[in-house]
C-alpha cells in the first residue's frame, strides 16, 4: 500500500499530465483555423490516417461550453467539424479548394475589421460625425495626391 504522500505525488503528476494534454490539444485545435495548416495536414497524409481521424473526433469535446471558452479562433471549431467529413478532407487535396478557404478566411477578417469600425462609430454619435469629417478629408487628400501624380506624369 502506498503512503498518503506518495498517492498525493502521483495524483499531482496525473493532474499535470492532464493539463499538459489539454494545452497541447487546445494549441492543435487552434491551428486548424489556418487553411494553410489544413493543406499541410492533407499533403502529409495525416487526413488519410484512421488514427488521426479518431484524434479529430476526440477533439470535438472543444465544442462543449466549458472548453469553448478557451478557444480564441472560433473558426477552428468550424474546420474541426468539417474535418469529420471525408469529402472535406478529400477537397483539401485540391489547390483550388485551398484558395477558396483562404478567400473565406480573408473575407472573414475584412468583415470583422469593418464591423468593428462600424460598431465604434455607431456607439457614439459624435464619433460618427468626426468619422465622416475624417473620411471627407481623407478623400480630399487622396484626390490631391492623385492630381499631383497626374501632374508629375506629364513632366
Amino acid at each position: 500500500m502506498l503512503s498518503n504522500e506518495k498517492e498525493s505525488e502521483i495524483k499531482a503528476n496525473e493532474d499535470q499530465e492532464e493539463i499538459l494534454r489539454f494545452m497541447q490539444d487546445l494549441e492543435f485545435v487552434q491551428c486548424l483555423a489556418n487553411p494553410l495548416y489544413l493543406k499541410y495536414l492533407s499533403n502529409m497524409g495525416y487526413l488519410d490516417d484512421e488514427k488521426f481521424i479518431n484524434y479529430l473526433k476526440y477533439l470535438l469535446y472543444f465544442k462543449k461550453a466549458e472548453y469553448m471558452k478557451y478557444i480564441t479562433y472560433e473558426r477552428c471549431i468550424l474546420f474541426l467539424d468539417l474535418l469529420q467529413y471525408k469529402e472535406f478532407r478529400e477537397k483539401l487535396k485540391e489547390n483550388m479548394y485551398e484558395n477558396l478557404l483562404n478567400d473565406f478566411v480573408s473575407g472573414e477578417w475584412i468583415n470583422r475589421n469593418s464591423n468593428s469600425e462600424n460598431k465604434n462609430t455607431d456607439e457614439n454619435p459624435e464619433n460618427k460625425e468626426n468619422d465622416n469629417d475624417n473620411k471627407i478629408n481623407n478623400d480630399n487628400d487622396i484626390k490631391k495626391e492623385n492630381e499631383m501624380d497626374i501632374d508629375n506624369i506629364d513632366n
